[in-house]
């Protein structure tokens, strides 16, 4: 189905996360890559945004892409 879509690539999770938590890390995760961030910085800034307010569930995201996958113009 990916592969059907002409998908870079795809952000999951190692466990399961609640569903507020996972609506957060998405609406963040689109805003920084609509605006030309890399995804591997974009989960970077996520994970720590997390682990400052007390939340080390960040770490469960991970992306199955090239970390230098952003959106061109």
């Amino acid at each position: 189905m990916f592969a059907k879509a002409e998908a870079s690539g795809l952000l999951g999770t190692e466990i399961a996360v609640p569903e507020q938590l996972a609506q957060a890390v998405a609406d963040r995760f689109f805003v920084l890559f609509a605006q030309g961030e890399e995804v591997g910085r974009i989960i970077r800034k996520v994970r720590l945004d997390l682990l400052a307010g007390g939340n080390p569930l960040g770490l469960a995201y991970t992306p199955y892409c090239m970390a230098a996958l952003r959106l061109s113009a």
